[in-house]
């Protein structure tokens, strides 16, 4: 099962969607549209989010 998040994006404020990913109390939305965790690019699409935005969708 693949979950959906929302958050609004720290560099702009735009509310973007995607796969949330925590690392050291900062939050990233992947803005995925297709395949697996295992296929992400960690170099590419991760997006810094304010944590206090995210919502599970």
């Amino acid at each position: 099962m693949k979950y959906k998040f929302q958050g609004k994006r720290k560099d702009n404020g735009d509310i973007i969607y995607g796969s949330l990913l925590l690392i050291n109390g900062t939050a990233y939305i992947y803005q995925d549209t297709f395949g697996d965790i295992e296929d992400i690019d960690f170099g590419y699409g991760f997006v810094e989010v304010d944590i206090d935005t995210v919502k599970q969708l």
